[in-house]
């Protein structure tokens, strides 16, 4: 059986975690961790029979990806030096369900104990020190035929990786991907016997029930019908007395008003996230993406924000997202896990981040000081 280790080019010596210690946990320096009933149901629905134990693997992994969500709170605790928790114990997992949302550990740990449980595979957990007091983990397995990493939350970060044949410029997860029907590309490593690029499709399609695509393109499209449509219907529903004010006016077959021509896109691309029951972290990828092809047409600056809210007696952090554009002095609000934009003014943001109500994710971000 093949080791992780036999492949120098991804022990962390390269690429994204170049010179990053690490450590690695194998059967015997883990607990057996606890998954839930609801979590393993979800799981193992639709999961084909007589599969091997690479193709088992894949299928767990995509449907871990379009069943759960990155829970961005994590930011905003790491910059306020707050514990996350210890994401290596037996029951840190014991309460996610489908729809939860996690970080890499959860992720890990949940991967790992489905992995211990197929025959053939042996799981690992790697433990990379991040360096500012934070560590990244990811699962990765090996077995007499592939040795892989498994990286579902951070982007990876050469075009020479994954099986997806996927550009670096799709700025996206795989969480996200497998939610939008792009094809994933965060399983990469040693497969000898080029077996993975057949696996990983096979399986993608398995686990979400969509033939994949490689980029953000098809939601541009979709995007793009949907405000045409929705455009179409405006028109038919003007009543006589407007249509006859229009006739004495200069014919207008666009929209002129930038501003508003940004927020019936921004409706329609709403749509397309109900569509595709996009929210949360994977609802902001989609807009970022679809911002860098044009689809809003013009520049969007947007700033990342904290919003501070209770839950279950916790406090916890919501990312709202403040929006700028070149063409037009408004200022917008989008809340990714309502999947609301509304407008806002200067001043009612800088009163909620001045009270502490809100945080930036990232000081270079700033609009207001």
């Amino acid at each position: 059986m093949l080791d992780y280790k036999n492949d120098p080019s991804y022990t962390f010596e390269t690429g994204m975690y170049k010179g990053a210690p690490a450590k690695v946990y194998k059967r015997g320096k883990l607990p057996q961790f606890s998954i839930s009933d609801e979590l393993k149901a979800a799981v193992y629905d639709g999961m084909p029979s007589s599969l091997s134990c690479e193709e088992k693997a894949v299928y767990i992994y995509h449907k871990l990806c379009s069943i759960l969500d990155y829970n961005e709170d994590f930011f905003y605790k790491k910059k306020l030096g707050l514990e996350y928790g210890d994401v290596l114990s037996e029951d840190f997992t014991s309460k996610i369900v489908p729809g939860s949302k996690i970080v890499c550990g959860d992720f890990s740990v949940i991967y790992y104990q489905f992995l211990s449980e197929i025959d053939g595979i042996e799981p690992v957990i790697i433990e990379q020190d991040g360096g500012d007091g934070s560590n990244h983990y990811l699962p990765a397995f090996y077995t007499d035929r592939v040795s892989l990493y498994c990286e579902a939350i951070n982007l990876t970060r050469s075009n020479t990786v994954g099986y997806g044949n996927i550009p670096y410029s799709i700025s996206a997860n795989d969480i996200a991907r497998a939610k939008s029907g792009i094809m994933t590309n965060g399983i990469f490593g040693i497969d000898t016997y080029n077996i993975m690029p057949q696996v990983m499709h096979d399986m993608y399609v398995a686990a979400t029930g969509r033939e994949p695509v490689t980029n953000y393109e098809n939601m541009f499209y979709e995007a793009q019908d949907v405000f045409i449509q929705d455009a179409e219907q405006d028109r038919e529903e003007k009543s006589i007395s407007d249509l006859l004010d229009e006739f004495h006016e200069a014919p207008k077959t666009e929209i002129d008003d930038s501003a508003e021509l940004f927020e019936k896109k921004f409706g329609a691309f709403l749509k397309i996230l109900h569509r595709y029951r996009l929210s949360g972290n994977s609802a902001y990828i989609a807009f970022y993406n679809l911002d860098e092809i044009g689809y809003f047409g013009g520049k969007t600056i947007d700033t990342k924000i904290g919003e501070k809210l209770l839950q279950d007696g916790k406090e916890v952090f919501n990312r709202v997202v403040i929006m700028q554009r070149e063409d037009t002095p408004k200022m917008y609000l989008f809340d990714p896990r309502g999947l609301t934009l509304v407008e806002c003014t200067r001043e009612a943001v800088e009163k909620r981040l001045s009270s502490g109500e809100w945080m930036y994710e990232n000081d270079d971000e700033k609009i207001i000081d």
